[in-house]
């Protein structure tokens, strides 16, 4: 019961700090900001646009989709895929 209290006091916490921030105009990330790495694999790029892989590596073949080589490992910037998605919506708004 005493766990249970604590990880409500803390998630109490957690969104008073993410309420003042809102208010303050400085709102910290949204969740799954915060929990998405800098840089994603094919597969998490993918998942995280909710497209399939072979659609992020056309994306990347056409350049559309910025991606960085770090040895043999292709990642994708989280800002890449934001981009994308800004990128489409202003298009979406102009068209």
């Amino acid at each position: 019961m005493a766990d249970r209290a604590q990880r409500l006091a803390d998630e109490l916490t957690t969104l008073r700090r993410d309420l003042l921030s809102l208010v303050a105009g400085t709102a910290s990330e949204t969740r799954r900001e915060a929990s998405t790495p800098t840089l994603l694999s094919a597969v998490a790029a993918a998942e995280y646009l909710m497209v399939s892989r072979t659609t992020i590596f056309a994306l990347i073949k056409s350049g559309e989709l910025t991606s960085v080589l770090i040895g043999s490992a292709r990642r994708i910037p989280r800002s890449a895929c934001d981009a994308y998605v800004a990128r489409l919506l202003r298009a979406r708004g102009s068209a």
